[in-house]
């Protein structure tokens, strides 16, 4: 999955609707059936009984491990499906429409809570996977990139790279419908809006999207340092709130200079010495499992609170905590501008879950909590069976607010407009508004139109 951080010029986006009625065969033989019938050939059929674990599957299908607490999850799992052209990925999300089945549309695959692998309440499913759509093509004048939506982080860092020694670009931290395309024009602003931050799998399928690079020098000073020091000291430097801490000690041979792709690898993680072919290495063989939380920080956590977080994480086995710094041109885009919001948040504050993340309901008594949607937490709450019908959009509100703050109401009207069936749902997607609640003058209209009449 390509992090959004610019104002992309134009994309296509696929959604679907279809209506349809439930046939009781056998679910491998619908899918395969159909999908061959629709000339998709590149798709993997699974037991239905969850007899195949992902870790007996060809890693070409299944490029990532799953952790065993998911495995229960994936045992309703039907197919494997790799569209290699727009077409074939048309088709894919047809045929799971017409055999009644759920579907997961994966790019990166790296969501924190899986949800782009598995489907509850024990429905089947099929994964869609993105995969082989994953080109990514440089304009070095234009200073622009059209990115595929399975291009991972480290394809796109890659490409850039291959392109320009001076030019990078700015993303995250992993290196790692009835078939109606649509592009800007097409699905009106609103679309437009939701999809540069709104969350992932609500609105359709990202075919590709037109980012922009942004000029670097040829070289660039980097620096990891790694200090032991008293817990107060470390408190004391939090609290400071300066742009530059001498006490930290900084030599010369603590930074080093390199290109902007080499600051990449520096500080992915890869072991010292390896090549930036590298970043487009889809299969990862370390295992590493871990439950994120995330807060924003309303007002300045005080020496006691620090000194405290620092005696929890001392105390557990492995956890960490990560603070988040916002400002900068963050704090010149608009609170409306996107749905996410860096005005009225202070620096995040992301804890790796360890004891601290369990602790933290002493903290947010003090204020409603606020969290990150990038680092999803079904802990915020989610939609499953047990929840009533009635009205979806007050469920979801226990997390939309909470990621999107004022700008849910705006993000549950856009997805009533393009995706009214909710064809494309998670455990924590944006839901659309309930049918008998639409203005019924969008009938018959496109996205963009029906996006402008449809109301509360």
């Amino acid at each position: 999955m390509v992090k959004y951080l610019g104002n992309p010029h134009s994309l296509f986006i696929i959604t679907f609707i279809a209506f349809v009625v439930p046939c009781f065969c056998d679910p491998t033989d619908i899918i395969s059936s159909c999908l061959i019938r629709h000339n998709v050939y590149n798709f993997t059929l699974l037991p239905h009984n969850g007899s195949q674990s992902p870790d007996t599957i060809a890693p070409q299908t299944f490029p990532f491990r799953i952790c065993g607490m998911l495995s229960p999850l994936l045992q309703n799992q039907v197919a494997i499906a790799i569209p290699t052209e727009l077409k074939q990925l048309v088709n894919s999300m047809r045929c799971c429409r017409e055999g009644w089945y759920e579907f997961r549309v994966r790019c990166g695959g790296h969501s924190y809570e899986g949800i782009s692998s598995v489907v509850p309440d024990g429905n089947p499913f099929v994964i869609i996977d993105m995969m082989s759509l994953n080109q990514v093509s440089v304009d070095v004048e234009s200073e622009t990139a059209w990115v595929e939506g399975g291009a991972t982080l480290g394809e796109t860092y890659y490409a850039v790279a291959e392109a320009s020694n001076v030019h990078g670009f700015s993303a995250g931290s992993c290196p790692t419908v009835d078939g109606r395309v649509l592009d800007r024009k097409a699905m009106g602003e609103d679309v437009f809006w939701a999809i540069r931050g709104g969350g992932g799998g609500d609105w359709g399928d990202c075919l590709c999207m037109e980012d922009q690079v942004v000029e670097s020098t040829e070289t660039v000073t980097s620096c990891i340092m790694s200090r032991t020091r008293t817990k107060l000291h470390v408190a004391e430097l939090v609290t400071s709130g300066n742009s530059s801490h001498p006490e930290l000690g900084v030599e010369k041979e603590d930074c080093r200079e390199m290109s902007w792709i080499e600051s990449i690898l520096y500080f992915s993680g890869l072991p010292n010495g390896s090549s930036i072919s590298e970043l487009r290495n889809r299969y990862l063989e370390d295992k590493l499992y871990f439950k994120a939380k995330s807060d924003y920080v309303r007002t300045p956590i005080s020496m006691e609170g620090l000194v405290t977080a620092l005696d929890i994480l001392e105390m557990e086995p492995k956890g960490s905590v990560v603070l988040d710094p916002y400002g900068g041109e963050m704090e010149k885009i608009s609170s409306d501008a996107l749905p996410f919001s860096s005005q009225k948040r202070q620096p995040v504050l992301n804890s790796v879950y360890g004891g601290l993340g369990r602790r933290q309901h002493c903290y947010e008594q003090q204020g409603p909590r606020a969290a990150y949607v990038n680092y999803m937490d079904l802990d915020l709450g989610q939609m499953n069976s047990s929840i009533s019908s009635n009205d979806p959009v007050e469920a979801a509100r226990d997390w939309g607010e909470k990621y999107f703050l004022n700008n849910y109401d705006r993000l549950v009207k856009v997805k009533t407009c393009i995706d009214p069936d909710n064809v494309f749902n998670n455990q924590q997607g944006i839901p659309p508004m309930p049918t008998a609640r639409l203005n019924n003058r969008s009938e018959g209209l496109g996205v963009s139109e029906r996006c402008m009449v449809v109301s509360y």
